[in-house]
């Protein structure tokens, strides 16, 4: 079900379903909170997955919501005011690659609201390497707007395999991306340049999902993904277990 929720500053579209404790899941760049349909749809039972656009992304985010730019830890803070007005006191939260260092920010800000954390695909820092320059890809913005972006980024997004076999999961992928405005893709693009910032070192169960599909998992590979996150929580089930547990799941 798609909810919008009202904040003083902005305006958040989110995804939910389920119901019981709360699992946040928090999209990639350059991609919006619909990434994580194939989750939302499915379901975890026993648990209520929420997933929103980060600030710049999706079809429906005002450009005065991306003024000052979108940095990591300011998607941080928006995610902690959203749980504050859903009355959210503690989640899992998980993120896959940006979505990854945004959970990880939100670890160190707010650790006493993370239950535990599900890391999903490459970390920024791997991806950074792989992608344009980011220089390049604001003159990419700037003259073909989010298409060109979409156009730039799909080959690295997506693995060699599912690019072959599954033609229509690219064009989804086109999809997400030119739903963004072209302000919040160039809000999106300068974050990247915060770098990733270390694990925390607090009690925190985690699990680390390193698939062998590229850095979308659980769009290339929804079934492996499900199971591994539907495993961990099942594991997890709110006990206060306090240790890292790290896992790989299964990619395409």
């Amino acid at each position: 079900m798609v909810k919008t929720a009202n904040l003083a500053t902005r305006s958040v579209r989110y995804l939910e379903a389920g119901a019981g404790p709360i699992v946040l899941l928090l999209h990639a760049f350059p991609l919006n909170a619909e990434q994580w349909l194939p989750q939302v749809s499915k379901g975890v039972p026993g648990w209520k997955l929420i997933a929103p656009d980060l600030r710049g992304f999706g079809p429906v985010e005002p450009v005065f919501a991306v003024a000052g730019g979108a940095s990591i830890e300011r998607h941080a803070v928006d995610v902690l005011d959203l749980m504050n007005h859903l009355e959210i006191r503690d989640a899992v939260i998980g993120g896959l690659s940006v979505g990854g260092e945004v959970a990880l920010a939100i670890a160190r800000q707010a650790p006493a609201r993370v239950r535990a954390l599900v890391l999903a695909g490459r970390r920024m820092t791997e991806l950074q390497g792989a992608q344009p320059g980011l220089d390049h890809l604001l003159g990419v913005l700037d003259r073909d707007g989010p298409g060109g972006v979409a156009r730039e980024l799909i080959q690295g997004l997506l693995g060699e395999t599912t690019t072959s076999e599954q033609p229509d999961l690219v064009e989804v992928v086109r999809h997400l991306i030119e739903a963004s405005s072209p302000e919040g893709l160039a809000a999106g693009i300068r974050a990247l340049g915060d770098g990733a910032e270390p694990l925390p070192r607090h009690e925190t169960p985690c699990v680390v999902l390193l698939p062998h599909a590229g850095p979308l998992v659980n769009l290339e590979a929804p079934l492996a993904f499900n199971a591994a996150l539907e495993t961990f929580l099942g594991n997890f089930a709110g006990t206060p277990a306090a240790r890292t547990h790290a896992g790989a799941g299964a990619g395409g």
